[in-house]
């Protein structure tokens, strides 16, 4: 095999803003919730740009192996490698090419295996016709104790408007009339119950719904008296002992409650998972059956008891990169779900049916130990790792991993986690000595386009000292434009940003220079960098005056000029802008 990539060694590296299609990326991008995914379409940019059809493309944070698509549909051979099994099972999903005949007769043998029994659980009667129904999703309403005279209230009755929907922001006790707010009831949650249920009539009524009946409470009271199945996993939050706090994600406000995997669930819901679970795993074909579990643990999160009730009743959402548990929550049908789900998995499975020349190589491993992988045997690496502690990958992909039976295994994860005691310098090791793994796979004149981006400037140093002592060189820096910010990049407090910048790191021969990141850059200096680059943006150009976009664009000159100054965080960048540019309605002007 060839050590040095031919391309790689005459090319320039990729720089500007590379930015996503707007359209044809949702059949990739909605087949399977992750926490975090970049749009094939944007991989595809750089992977077209450094490489040739048939080589070699790794991955060592593969996620939710959006690098493997872009693989599979540019005639690359993708590597893709994750220390989370729930990331590889995930990644296989995406990518891997099955015999659609199969698949859908497979489908089809679940569904009517399933149907009655998980029917059973959701039948009721409509209100307009009095004949049979089948419930789509009931809304569950927290119970609370007034922390002033101890009586308890639902708070559907209590805040939700019954005309519009809307959740008031205020509402009284009801007993003691105590003006409340949903804060002020933190640690005062005692349970939850059933108050609306939203059903399909099998006699074709119109989609109906009512106040979840005293015969629909007798009916789930029976239900949470039967047994679930040993197929469902029935374990602690992140084998952490009942009492103790399981992790970063854990809240004492809606997981006081919540030890097990299944209390993410109604009883109901698990029961009908089971079901599901049983029934997929009994079919022969390995291929089919990984994809029919790529549909199931798709369904998870949509579900879970996370599905947060939106006042237009229709709409619902949890929010991703979270385990947050709403105080009104949907339950919704588990069979109409996955239906839905394996749908969009059908719409993939037609996409990339045609790319088949080449296959994808999974890999279950930690980044700082790629010992499947011979020195200078990758042609290209594109990869997108942790950003210190910003989405902990371990929490979240557990409730997946409890199913597929195989976890991460969290002492070698690369996230900063106070919990587990995982601190900053351990983050920087670990992310230098994958660093050093993936100069050593690369072939010599390769690059390496590292997705990064966090507000944390010890974050950045690291990263920076990470890539001076893994031999790489800084040869340029780009953008990512992911049309808008994801959940966790606008609302994170742990530091992302919206736009992810991209280091270009190429591994040269030892003879030639490595980043040394000596040179000094003063705030003078990102003054006149953002008041050129302020004055040369259009002013219909609104995102990129926004504050997160000029971070970037510091992020970026820093490490362009390879520079040893700490990067401003965003507060610090902030009162920079304030100081000597204008500021209007959020966008900035020199």
């Amino acid at each position: 095999m060839n050590s040095t990539s031919i391309k790689s060694t005459q090319i320039a590296p990729l720089e500007g803003v590379v930015q996503a299609q707007t359209t044809g990326q949702g059949v990739f991008l909605n087949a399977h919730p992750y926490h975090t995914k970049l749009p094939p379409s944007i991989i595809k940019e750089y992977i077209k740009h450094y490489t040739n059809v048939g080589d070699t493309i790794l991955d060592p944070f593969c996620g939710s192996g959006m690098t493997g698509v872009a693989t599979r549909l540019m005639n690359r051979v993708g590597v893709l490698n994750d220390l989370s099994t729930a990331a590889v099972h995930i990644s296989k999903g995406h990518s891997q090419i099955v015999n659609q005949d199969l698949l859908r007769e497979a489908t089809k043998e679940v569904i009517e295996e399933v149907t009655e029994k998980i029917n059973t659980l959701y039948q009721t009667n409509c209100s307009k016709c009095c004949g049979e129904a089948e419930i789509a999703y009931t809304i569950w309403s927290d119970v609370f104790k007034c922390p002033f005279c101890d009586s308890q209230f639902n708070l559907w009755e209590r805040a939700v408007d019954n005309e519009s929907g809307s959740v008031a922001k205020k509402f009284s006790c009801g007993k003691c009339d105590l003006t409340l707010n949903r804060k002020a009831l933190t640690g005062y949650r005692m349970s939850s119950v059933p108050v609306i249920t939203v059903y399909d009539c099998k006699n074709g009524c119109k989609r109906r719904e009512h106040k979840t009946t005293d015969k629909e409470k007798e009916i789930l009271s029976a239900i949470n008296k039967i047994e679930i199945p040993q197929n469902a996993p029935i374990v602690k939050m992140m084998n952490v002992d009942t009492g103790q706090r399981w992790g970063e994600q854990w809240r004492s406000g809606y997981h006081s409650d919540v030890t097990h995997v299944h209390h993410f669930f109604t009883h109901r819901n698990y029961l009908a998972l089971s079901y599901l679970h049983q029934a997929i795993t009994k079919v022969k074909d390995k291929l089919i059956r990984e994809k029919l579990l790529f549909a199931f643990t798709g369904s998870l999160i949509a579900v879970s008891r996370m599905v947060k009730y939106i006042a237009s009743r229709g709409g619902r959402s949890n929010i991703p990169g979270t385990l947050y548990i709403p105080s009104l929550n949907l339950e919704q049908n588990v069979l109409s779900v996955f239906k839905r789900r394996i749908a969009k998995v059908e719409k993939l499975c037609d996409i990339i049916k045609d790319y088949n020349e080449l296959q994808n190589i999974f890999m279950n491993n930690t980044a700082n130990n790629l010992a499947e992988l011979e020195d200078n045997s990758i042609d290209y690496i594109f990869t997108d790792p942790p950003f210190g502690a910003n989405i902990q990958y371990a929490e979240l992909n557990f409730i997946s991993e409890a199913w597929l039976g195989e976890y991460t295994d969290k002492d070698k994860e690369i996230v900063i986690n106070n919990t587990r005691k995982h601190d900053l310098n351990r983050y920087n090791d670990l992310l230098y000595k994958s660093l050093k793994e993936m100069h050593r796979v690369l072939k010599t004149g390769s690059y390496t386009s590292l997705v990064f981006h966090n507000t944390d400037s010890k974050i950045w140093e690291g990263l920076r000292e990470a890539i001076k002592k893994s031999g790489f060189e800084v040869s340029g820096v780009s953008m990512l434009d992911k049309g808008k910010g994801g959940w966790n990049q606008v609302t994170s407090s742990s530091g992302t940003a919206r736009f992810d910048i991209v280091i270009e790191l190429k591994k040269n021969t030892e003879k030639k220079r490595k980043s040394e990141f000596n040179f000094r850059l003063t705030e003078e200096d990102f003054l006149v960098y953002l008041d050129d680059f302020l004055k040369n943006t259009p002013d219909q150009e609104k995102r990129s005056r926004t504050l997160p976009y000029l971070h970037s664009k510091i992020i970026q000159l820093i490490f362009i000029k390879q520079s040893s100054t700490p990067p401003p965080d965003m507060k610090q960048l902030e009162k920079i802008l304030s100081k000597n540019f204008i500021n209007i309605n959020g966008f900035w002007y020199s």
